[in-house]
């Protein structure tokens, strides 16, 4: 049985399961609270048209696009 915890630690562990994002986000939390500046990470929300821009231009990156073949033609 899993121990009780409250609700905004346990969404929080089950969203930040990549070890390299989490480790960025305490590292950096731990960075800047030594100067006395505390960031703040925003992760909700839509993602900006440039950025949906960006990454349909990075999954197309790698393919050939001359040798796809085009459906009914």
């Amino acid at each position: 049985m899993r121990p009780q915890t409250s609700p905004g630690t346990d969404t929080f562990r089950n969203r930040a399961r990549n070890p390299h994002i989490r480790l960025t986000f305490f590292r950096t939390i731990n960075l800047f609270s030594k100067f006395g500046a505390y960031p703040l990470f925003v992760v909700d929300g839509l993602p900006s048209p440039l950025k949906a821009r960006a990454r349909i231009q990075r999954f197309f990156r790698g393919i050939d696009m001359e040798n796809l073949r085009i459906a009914g033609g």
